[in-house]
């Protein structure tokens, strides 16, 4: 799918890398919605990612697009094979 949404162009080319990949930061943001966890900080203790608090809900905000797109593409999906 990463490569089907060619996800690649948001990935910055210069400076500093992420911390975390976009991918696992889409896969968390999935996971909260998925499992109705109410605030970002909740996910975030669940989750324990490699990077400070700040740096999770920076880049859940930055992606959440993302996620959104994603979202949907699956519920589409998911309605064409229930027909």
């Amino acid at each position: 799918m990463y490569k089907g949404l060619r996800l690649a162009r948001f990935e910055k080319t210069k400076g500093r890398k992420l911390a975390v990949p976009i991918e696992t930061i889409i896969a968390y943001g999935l996971f909260k919605q998925r499992q109705c966890i109410a605030t970002k900080k909740s996910a975030w203790e669940i989750l324990k990612p490699d990077c400070s608090y700040k740096t999770f809900v920076v880049n859940l905000n930055r992606f959440s697009p993302l996620a959104a797109m994603i979202m949907q593409i699956i519920s589409r999906l998911a309605q064409k094979v229930l027909k």
